[in-house]
């Protein structure tokens, strides 16, 4: 007679490990829910409760009866797996293993219902797809973006070169460093479309991070910004999310989705809080909208148009741009789908907005991304997509990876969790002026995971424009061959020339024209890369003039330069219809004093 195991036949996290472990051990065992072989008394000695508090195993043959950890071990010998008995030799006979087990079957014992509940279908795998393949886009148009920019920000000639020798990459001399930037930014990009066609998605994930995270390493200032850490802590979770999305780990899934939506949640709520925690009048006024249109580093075309806009309409912009940063954010946690696709459909809105009227790249895009995790099936419906599920409750084959892949998918997302309760808790408090209640203690070696993820861009906090700018200075260089006569270089995509109408350049990123914003806001002695910049313009560089729209000395370089800060405005409508300008430009200061060639 076979061995029977009785099982609660309610817990779907009960029944999904036993169709597992049937799968193991064949027909060598009988599995039964206990409300079908207890309808009263007692079953070979054990109660109703008994067996709904643990799984049970009887062995008619022998008499014996086995409850909680050591049931399961025992179930599990029965397979013909060569480790499959290990685990009942260790309760056996190693000191303190049989303990440590009963008491982790206790506590998961315990847990079962919220273990059901997160081992259930999640609801969402339209979104989950999207999302994978819009990370795959985002990292895609990354890569692109930087292609023709690699020689002349990080090359041998260029601003800032990478000493491959102290990275320990000593075969990379001067004429490979170029094409080893050139490659990685061709591979990325490949790997970046197998992603967004679905092809080899995890690896895929994983190769475009690890790109991507070197140029970030050791990219310097030129990559910085707030998206390129965005980019990487999405990024690092999404390979993940495939992998265990695609294997229906069901549990690791939900957990690294709770993971990312959490992520949304502190992008958007940070991107409100710092603004008025910086105290900054402009924000508190409603009227910060009055200077963002022309102070923003590359405005485009629609930008000078929006700028025309009576006050009264920046005024109703900016309150509702504080209603969705402040107040819908906390939509994401409730329990009622309308609300979570309520702030779903107003965080897009404002980043299509935020599209329309400024070029920032492919950040807009990513939190579009993150947005749409709000939405569950059932709010795709209406594009008749095929049926996708993943219950927890469905035999599928044993995979150990299961087993061991989901505790270590639990213990990264409770990292990730409490490093971003930090990152919220601390704007929070700066703006109600009350201690933090979360926060990392640099000397104790216990929190070192949590600065290894700082460090390493895992987890960051955001807050654009904290402070709004209230004055655009623009840096003109100049070169001249007789110290009289000076002659402007021209860039690409910042302003300059008066008559240019501001470009559309997003979703790519020119870094070069966004660092000049930012040298613009300090002195010339704090921006090195600038004067590196200055220097390749006085010596002829090609790799640099590739990246300026006009050269004034693209036969010959200059004998001298010099740099010239400006304040810029935008033209009012009439002025550009009379004079065809759309900016205009005062309060000419010297920026960088006169270098001349050696």
């Amino acid at each position: 007679m076979k061995p029977t195991l009785v099982y609660d036949g309610d817990c779907g996290f009960c029944k999904y490990w036993v169709s597992q472990l049937n799968i193991l051990v064949g027909d060598k065992i009988e599995s039964k829910p206990y409300q079908s072989v207890l309808s009263s008394g007692t079953w070979n000695g054990f109660t109703r409760e008994d067996c709904k508090r643990s799984i049970k195993l009887y062995d008619a043959s022998t008499g014996q009866a086995y409850e909680a950890a050591h049931a399961a071990f025992k179930a599990l010998s029965y397979s013909d797996k060569s480790w499959a008995s290990l685990p009942l030799k260790l309760y056996k006979s190693l000191p303190g293993f049989k303990q440590i087990s009963e008491l982790i079957y206790a506590i998961v014992a315990f847990a079962r219902p919220l273990l059901s509940k997160l081992g259930s279908d999640l609801g969402a795998n339209y979104s989950i797809d999207f999302f994978i393949r819009g990370i795959g886009l985002c990292y895609f148009l990354s890569f692109l973006s930087l292609l023709p920019q690699v020689e002349a920000l990080w090359g041998p000639r260029g601003l800032s070169p990478i000493a491959w020798s102290a990275i320990g990459l000593t075969w990379v001399d001067a004429s490979r460093a170029v094409p080893v930037l050139v490659s990685a930014c061709i591979l990325g990009a490949l790997s970046s479309l197998l992603v967004v066609f679905k092809r080899y998605s995890s690896f895929a994930l994983a190769f475009s991070f690890l790109v991507y995270f070197f140029f970030v390493s050791f990219g310097s200032v030129f990559m910085s910004f707030q998206w390129d850490a965005l980019l990487l802590e999405t990024g690092f979770v999404t390979m993940f999310l495939s992998f265990c999305s695609q294997r229906s780990f069901n549990i690791a899934t939900r957990l690294l989705y709770y993971s990312l939506v959490l992520t949304l949640f502190k992008l958007m709520l940070l991107s409100g809080v710092v603004k008025l925690a910086s105290g900054d009048v402009a924000w508190h006024s409603l009227s910060a909208l009055d200077y963002h249109y022309f102070t923003q580093p590359i405005p485009n075309p629609l930008s000078y148009f929006v700028h025309q806009l009576p006050a009264w309409f920046d005024y109703v912009c900016c309150a509702l741009m504080f209603l969705i940063e402040l107040v819908l954010p906390w939509f994401i946690f409730s329990p009622w789908a309308k609300l979570r696709y309520i702030a779903g459909i107003a965080f897009i809105a404002l980043q299509l907005i935020i599209i329309s009227t400024g070029n920032y790249c492919f950040f807009n895009l990513l939190t579009i991304c993150l947005s749409l995790l709000l939405f569950d099936d059932n709010s795709w419906m209406g594009l008749r997509l095929p049926a996708k599920s993943c219950s927890m409750t469905a035999v599928k084959p044993f995979q150990l990876a299961t087993v061991l892949l989901t505790p270590l998918i639990a213990i990264l997302v409770f990292l990730l969790v409490y490093i971003n309760l930090i990152f919220v808790n601390q704007p929070l408090a700066a703006l109600f002026k009350t201690k933090p209640l979360f926060n990392i203690q640099v000397s104790n070696p216990l929190f070192e995971p949590l600065n290894l993820i700082y460090r390493n861009h895992i987890a960051s906090p955001y807050g654009l424009f904290a402070v709004m700018t209230k004055e655009r200075r623009e840096i003109i260089i100049q070169g001249s061959n007789d110290g009289r006569n000076w002659l402007d270089y021209e860039f690409k995509y910042k302003p300059g020339n008066l008559y240019r109408m501001p470009p559309q350049i997003a979703p790519m990123q020119p870094r070069i024209d966004w660092q000049m914003w930012f040298a613009a806001l300090s002195p010339w002695q704090q921006n090195i890369w600038f004067v590196n910049l200055c220097m390749r313009l006085l010596e002829g560089e090609p790799c640099i003039s590739k990246q300026l729209a006009y050269n004034p000395y693209a036969a010959r370089a200059p004998r001298y330069i010099r740099a010239i800060s400006y304040r810029y405005e935008f033209t009012i409508l009439s002025e550009l219809a009379s004079t065809g300008a759309y900016w205009k430009r005062s309060d000419a200061r010297l920026y960088l004093p006169v270098v001349a060639k050696r």
